[in-house]
């Protein structure tokens, strides 16, 4: 398994080497056209419980990049179509929003509007590196070249190439005005016999030391993550040189003892990424894996003593179910201390408790190599409420606009206010559409569960707010949870705040109060994906505005044929022209005749009807005569069944039943063996996976009588006597036996043609010797008559002859006399 391991590593970065040293060096510029083929990322969210306010952002180099919001959409995916694939796609923490382009191998700077506005490069002797661009809050920044040289590897190690490519690393620190002020290189303090025993120093292309990661120490100094020599490194500033080396069970320079942080033999960590210092001073990464003993991913926590050498586990995320990640990944800890988590195609969020208050996966299942979250473009504020009283959500370069007046609240906690500047992208109103509807919204959430308080808007900084409308507040339970529902707004014209209570947090947005007929009707019953039989009516939501109701019932997704198309006044419809078997697809909408408008369609909602019950076939009703071997009973084909049930007794009432079967696929079944002469009754149902259908009408049948079995004389039986008894089976409910013996097979002239009761014997004299005869047996009852036996032969022998003379026991007879017998005459 570890072999395989290997390869695949291997090969997947080498795909990711050649994708990131392609030829173009041309600069993009802002007049690239939007291209539609790209495929925009998407997050399936799966959990949402209140997680850090903030975009998560997204950049795969498969996909496009993109910014996701809780809802896992983009908040502009046409913006980024503009742009190059890309990744390591971040907010720096100068603010400035940064992405590699895998195709021109540029790291670029953008807008507030995803434009670019600025380059960034190593100097010409490197190769720049995608792995990291890491700027500072002064400005200054860190980038990684890549040094590639010609190594005879032979001298190295065994079976080494002599012209290998081997990649080492340089690290270059930039001022804010892109002078190159500081730089290091891994060829003059890292061997290459440093890389772990999984690094394959034999090959053509080496990576050694894979420097993947790099940012700047608390005190100055940097911290590197050298991924193929499962090694973190602390590079003094001002000199240079190493300070430390911390590294897993395979790290060949290791300097620190693991506290706390041994399983299955194995201490520290494999192969990791995204080496970070924490604000309370701990270090923390994204632990692949790769050479563990028992393979699965992580985020760990160290707290380091830096004297004493001691690396003790103070915190680690695994995802349940775990989950390896052999390549990529990273881990951000947000400000109020949640960790955000990036493992190929899924992100996770954490609380300080590992609790899972964020969970998705990429809906490409594209491997992200970093996913981060940041507020961008928006504004998200929390607070830690231990008391009643007015809280701000607004700070420098990051304002909600909201003001929360706090008058009681359940628990103590965070309470966290975001606004968008854009509306929700899925939403419905309760009970009508505003004609005007501002592009924000926002959202309060937090551990707070309940409260009693007034939220205040401010109305300044709003486009489109005036005063000409009637502009409220809704809200509904939270990020596409429930519907928008009005609640009683004020407008304080001192503050410019929009005023409202509220009993709870949720999404909210600013809307006016004119409605407008255009809500799709709201499907209520029956239920999708549901079976519908007819003793129901289909039913849906009144619309505001609507006079009437156009409803469509067909057997396909695009309503083609249209089995029902017809308007009713009504907010039901009685469906009762409808085929068994069948699953229907039924949609509605909202006609306002006077103003000549119709609501958008309904969702389809799709329901099942139930199937037929079989109807029997063959044979028919209370035939007789019927095989009792080989028979064949057969019903009508039932569309959408899966399969049919059958019964068949020698009673009516089927408590007793001689087949029962549940699994025939086809619409007839073979009985091979049933009594002779016997009343039988079958039945049968459908079945699919609605269940099973009621039991079609009993129909019966009678068995022939049994059809008798020549056993005596055999079959082209010789020298058979001319007078003996022939032998056969004499099935029960039998009570005659008519045979026949004839010269020809076609019976037209019969020697004997009798007929005996069970009792007797059927004997056969007078037959001619040396003569081959043919013979047959059928049953007879008062009513019926079976058929013939099968037909067999026999040949008669010499006959005895005949003693005439001397009499027997005959006396006084001369001592010469004759002996007269009578021999048989062929005939």
């Amino acid at each position: 398994m570890r072999i395989v391991l290997k390869i695949v590593l291997k090969i997947v970065l080498l795909i990711l080497i050649l994708i990131c040293t392609l030829e173009s060096k041309e600069k993009l510029n802002n007049s690239l056209q939007e291209n539609p083929v790209k495929k925009y990322p998407k997050i399936n969210v799966k959990v949402l419980d209140n997680p850090e306010p903030g975009y998560v952002f997204l950049g795969n180099n498969i996909t496009d990049m993109g910014i996701m919001d809780n809802y896992g959409n983009s908040i502009d995916t046409a913006a980024f179509r503009k742009l190059d694939y890309g990744f390591d796609f971040k907010m720096q923490k100068n603010g400035m929003v940064t992405y590699y382009s895998s195709v021109s191998n540029y790291f670029y700077a953008l807008n507030n509007k995803y434009q670019i506005i600025d380059s960034f490069l190593v100097p010409s002797n490197y190769t720049t590196d995608f792995h990291d661009l890491s700027m500072n809050a002064d400005g200054t920044y860190y980038m990684l070249g890549e040094d590639i040289r010609t190594i005879d590897m032979s001298k190295v190690v065994t079976g080494g190439n002599t012209k290998a490519e081997v990649v080492g690393f340089a690290i270059i620190e930039f001022d804010k005005n892109k002078q190159k002020t500081w730089e290091w290189n891994t060829w003059d303090h890292f061997a290459i016999t440093d890389a772990t025993s999984d690094i394959d120093l034999t090959a053509s292309s080496i990576r050694y030391c894979h420097v993947n990661a790099v940012s700047k120490d608390s005190d100055g100094n940097l911290l590197i993550s050298n991924r193929h020599m499962d090694e973190v490194t602390k590079i003094s500033r001002s000199t240079g040189n190493l300070i430390w080396r911390m590294g897993g069970n395979y790290c060949k320079n290791n300097q620190f003892v693991f506290i706390g942080d041994t399983v299955a033999g194995f201490y520290g960590f494999s192969h990791q990424h995204d080496i970070k210092r924490l604000a309370n001073g701990n270090i923390m990464l994204l632990d692949n894996g790769n050479l563990k003993n028992q393979t699965y991913s992580r985020v760990v926590e160290y707290k380091l003593d830096e004297i004493n050498k001691t690396a003790t586990k103070v915190w680690e995320f695994v995802p349940n179910p775990s989950y390896y990640s052999y390549a990529m990944g990273s881990c951000q800890r947000l400000p109020n201390g949640n960790t955000f988590i990036s493992l190929s195609e899924y992100v996770y969020e954490v609380d300080s408790t590992n609790k899972l208050v964020y969970y998705g996966s990429n809906g490409d299942s594209a491997s992200t190599y970093r996913a981060y979250k940041f507020v961008y473009n928006a504004g998200g504020v929390s607070k830690i409420v231990n008391s009643s009283g007015d809280f701000n959500f607004n700070e420098t370069n990051n304002t909600t606009g909201v003001n929360i007046t706090l008058n009681s609240f359940s628990n103590k906690g965070r309470l966290s206010v975001e606004r968008h500047n854009y509306r929700p992208q899925i939403y419905q109103y309760s009970d009508y559409t505003p004609s005007k509807e501002l592009n924000y919204r926002w959202v309060v959430s937090g551990e707070i569960t309940t409260l009693n308080a007034t939220i205040k808007i401010n109305t300044q900084d709003l486009v489109g707010f005036s005063l000409l409308d009637t502009f409220m507040l809704y809200q509904r339970d939270g990020e596409n949870k429930g519907n928008f529902t009005k609640i009683p707004t004020t407008y304080n014209s001192t503050t410019k705040n929009l005023e409202a209570i509220i009993k709870k947090g949720g999404e909210f947005i600013v809307a006016n109060t004119r409605a407008i007929p255009n809500i799709a009707p709201f499907l209520k019953s029956p239920l999708k994906e549901t079976l519908f039989n007819g003793d129901s009516l289909f039913k849906w939501n009144a619309s505001i505005g609507g006079e009437k109701y156009q409803i469509q019932i067909d057997s396909t997704p695009t309503f083609k044929s249209n089995v029902v198309d017809t308007s009713t006044t009504l907010l039901t419809y009685n469906f009762k022209k409808y085929d068994k078997g069948t699953k229907y697809y039924w949609r509605v909408r909202a006609i306002n005749v006077t103003d000549n408008f119709n609501s958008p369609w309904s969702e389809i909602w799709n329901v099942r009807t139930p199937i037929s019950i079989p109807t029997l076939l063959l044979p028919i009703n209370k035939a007789i005569g019927l095989s009792y071997k080989d028979g064949r009973l057969i019903w009508n084909k039932v569309k959408s069944a899966t399969n049919y049930a059958l019964d068949l007794s020698e009673d009516s009432t089927f408590i007793k039943k001689t087949i029962n079967r549940t699994d025939l696929v086809d619409s007839s079944f073979f009985y091979q063996v049933l009594v002779p002469y016997t009343n039988y009754y079958w039945r049968v149902a459908g079945i699919n996976g609605d269940g099973q259908t009621a039991w079609s009408n009993v129909l019966g049948f009678k068995t022939a009588l049994a059809i008798p079995i020549l056993s005596y004389p055999i079959n082209k039986a010789i020298n058979v006597q001319n007078s003996d008894i022939f032998d056969f089976d004499k099935f029960g409910k039998t009570n005659f036996f008519q045979y026949q013996v004839s010269k020809f097979f076609d019976f037209n002239i019969n020697e004997i043609d009798q007929t005996i009761s069970r009792s007797q014997d059927a004997k056969f004299t007078g037959l001619s010797s040396l003569v081959r005869y043919f013979w047959r047996v059928r049953g007879i009852t008062n009513k019926d008559t079976s058929d013939w036996s099968e037909i067999s032969q026999f040949t008669t022998g010499i006959s005895v002859p005949i003693l005439k003379f001397p009499l027997n026991n005959s006396t006084n007879e001369m001592q010469t006399l004759s002996l007269i017998w009578i021999r048989d005459l062929l005939k």
